[in-house]
C-alpha cells in the first residue's frame, strides 16, 4: 500500500501498514499523517472515496483523478461526482464500470446540488470526499455543514501559479 494522500506510488513512495484500522507511515521519521484524523473504514471493505469535479472533462485534473481511480481501483472504491456534466472521461470511467453521479448544477448558488450530493454520501456510504478545485470543495463542505454527510473532505486546487494574485473572494 502506499500514501492514500499522494495516491500514485512514485510520487512519494511512503509504505503505509494497516494498525488498528487506520493506515499509519511505517516510519517515526515522516511528519503526522492525516490518515490518523480519518475515520477507520470497515476492514471488510475497501475506503470508499468520492471525487468531486466539474465535468469529467478531458484536462488536467480530470486525467489525475482518472488515472488515481485506475491505478487504486484494488484498493478503493471510487465514484466521481460532477457538477455540471459527464464530459468524456466521465464516460470512459461508466464504460468501465465506475459509478459517476452528474448532480447537474443551475446557475448561481444551487443548494439543491449539496442536498443531492449528501444523499448519494449517505447512499453509497462515502468515507472521503477528494474535492477538486474550489467550487466543487464549496459545495462538498455545504453538503457535510447543511445536510451532516458522513465523510471527511480533501481539497485539491489545481493550477495555481505562484507567486499568484488570490482575489478577495478567496481569502480567510
Amino acid at each position: 500500500r502506499r500514501c492514500f494522500c499522494c495516491y500514485v506510488p512514485a510520487f512519494c513512495g511512503v509504505p503505509m501498514t494497516q494498525t488498528s484500522s487506520l493506515l499509519t507511515p511505517h516510519s517515526s521519521l515522516y511528519p503526522p499523517s492525516p490518515h490518523s484524523q480519518l475515520s477507520p473504514a470497515p476492514s471488510t471493505r475497501k475506503l470508499r472515496v468520492g471525487f468531486v469535479m466539474h465535468v469529467m472533462q478531458v484536462a488536467g485534473a480530470e486525467v489525475l483523478v482518472k488515472q488515481i481511480i485506475e491505478q487504486l481501483g484494488d484498493e478503493i472504491e471510487a465514484t466521481v461526482f460532477c457538477l455540471d456534466a459527464l464530459g468524456e472521461l466521465g464516460q470512459q470511467l461508466l464504460d468501465a464500470g465506475v459509478p459517476v453521479v452528474v448532480l447537474g448544477r443551475q446557475p448561481g448558488l444551487d443548494r439543491t446540488v449539496a442536498k443531492k450530493l449528501a444523499a448519494e454520501i449517505r447512499t453509497r456510504q462515502i468515507d472521503v470526499l477528494h474535492a477538486h478545485q474550489y467550487t466543487p470543495f464549496f459545495y462538498s463542505a455545504l453538503a457535510r455543514m447543511l445536510y451532516r454527510a458522513p465523510c471527511k473532505i480533501i481539497f485539491t486546487e489545481h493550477g495555481r501559479h505562484y507567486p499568484d494574485i488570490v482575489s478577495w473572494k478567496r481569502r480567510g
